[in-house]
C-alpha cells in the first residue's frame, strides 16, 4: 500500500463505515506505522470536517506514538545473553522506568502538566504544512507553516485561554457570551468572546498582525497599562515588535487569511517578513546580499505560484537578482 491517493480514498471509505474489513485493517496497520509522518498528518487535516475523524485521528496519533516508543526502545535495551534471576522488586522498578520511558516518549512533544494537575497540549505545523486544531470548546484553529499553538485539556470556568507561541493561526471561535476567549502572543493579548481572526506573530518576524474577519476582537500589546484596541471586521492591527507601537488600519475581506488555500498576500509589510514567509511556505534558505531591500515595505498576492514565479514577482517591483541553489536562494 503505497499508492497516496489510493491510501486517501480508502481512508475516506472508512470515515464513511463503507470499506470492507480487510481493507480497514490493512489501511490503519499502515498509518499506524507508516514513517512519513507528514502524509498522515495531511490525511487527517484533509478530512478534519467528518463527523467521525476527531477520534479516530486521537487513535491513530496515540498508536503510532506506541509503535515509535516499541521501536525506541527495542533498539536501546540490551537483552541478556544469559537468563538471571531478578528479584521480584527489582524488576517492578525496571518495568516502572521502562512505563515511564514509553509515557515519556508518546506524549513528551504533546503535553505538560501544569501544576493545579491541567494538561497544556502543544501542536506544532512544520514548515509547508498548515494543520487544523479542534479546541475544548469546539473553536477551531488553523495554523500555518513553522507555528505552535498551545491549550489547555480543558478550559477554566472564567476564560479561554491559549498561547499562540510562534507562527500565525486563524481563529474560528465559539461564541460564549461570559466566557472571554484570549490569545496571548510575545507581543500582544487578544480578547474576543465570538468571530474569526488571524494573527500573525512569528519570533523573527519585524511585526505582529492581527485581522479580523466577522466580529469584533480587543487588541491589548504587551507593557504596563496599555489600554485595548478594538477591531471590527474587515480591519488590522500592525504591531511594531521593537517599540510595541500598535496601527490601525482597513483590510480587504480577500487579503485575510489566505494562506488556507495556498495563496500569500502582503500589505505593506517589511521585507524581511516577506522572505520569513517564502522560507516557510517553500521550506529554502534566502540569504538577502542586497540589504538597502530590508528598507523595504512589500504589497503582493501570489496565488500557489512557484518558488521561481513568487522571486520573479517580487524582484520585479523591487530590482533585484536572485540564483537558486536547490534548498539555498541568494538574492543581490
Amino acid at each position: 500500500m503505497e499508492d497516496r491517493e489510493l491510501i486517501s480514498q480508502q481512508f475516506k471509505s472508512y470515515l464513511e463505515g463503507t470499506a470492507a474489513k480487510e481493507e480497514a485493517e490493512q489501511l490503519l496497520w499502515f498509518l499506524y506505522t507508516t514513517g512519513d509522518e507528514a502524509f498522515v498528518e495531511q490525511l487527517i487535516a484533509d478530512n478534519w470536517e467528518t463527523e467521525r475523524i476527531e477520534s479516530i485521528a486521537e487513535d491513530i496519533l496515540i498508536r503510532r506514538r506506541l509503535e515509535q516508543s516499541r521501536l525506541y526502545l527495542r533498539d536501546r535495551i540490551a537483552v541478556p545473553q544469559r537468563r538471571t534471576k531478578i528479584p521480584v522488586f527489582k524488576l517492578l522498578l525496571y518495568s516502572t522506568a521502562i512505563a515511564a520511558a514509553c509515557l515519556a516518549i508518546i506524549f513528551g512533544n504533546f503535553w505538560l502538566l501544569r501544576q493545579d494537575g491541567i494538561r497544556i497540549i502543544a501542536v506544532s505545523a512544520s514548515a509547508g504544512q498548515i494543520k487544523k486544531v479542534l479546541l475544548p470548546d469546539s473553536s477551531v484553529v488553523t495554523l500555518n507553516a513553522g507555528t505552535t499553538l498551545e491549550y489547555p485539556s480543558s478550559f477554566s470556568s472564567d476564560s479561554r485561554s491559549v498561547a499562540l507561541k510562534n507562527g500565525q493561526a486563524f481563529f474560528e471561535v465559539k461564541h460564549h457570551q461570559n466566557l472571554p476567549f484570549i490569545v496571548q502572543t510575545a507581543e500582544a493579548k487578544v480578547t474576543v468572546l465570538g468571530t474569526s481572526f488571524d494573527i500573525k506573530s512569528y519570533s523573527n518576524d519585524e511585526q505582529t498582525r492581527v485581522a479580523v474577519a466577522t466580529g469584533m476582537v480587543g487588541v491589548q500589546t504587551n507593557g504596563r497599562n496599555r489600554p485595548s484596541t478594538p477591531l471590527k471586521a474587515g480591519e488590522l492591527a500592525t504591531i511594531n515588535n521593537q517599540n510595541n507601537g500598535l496601527l490601525r488600519t482597513s483590510l480587504p475581506a480577500g487579503d485575510i487569511a489566505g494562506w488556507r488555500s495556498n495563496r500569500l498576500s502582503f500589505r505593506e509589510e517589511p521585507f524581511l517578513d516577506v522572505i520569513h514567509a517564502l522560507e516557510r511556505r517553500y521550506q529554502v534558505k534566502i540569504k538577502i546580499e542586497k540589504q538597502t531591500l530590508l528598507k523595504e515595505k512589500i504589497t503582493l498576492s501570489l496565488d500557489n505560484e512557484s518558488l521561481e514565479t513568487a522571486l520573479k514577482a517580487l524582484s520585479l517591483s523591487n530590482h533585484f537578482n536572485y540564483q537558486i541553489h536547490e534548498h539555498l536562494v541568494l538574492v543581490k
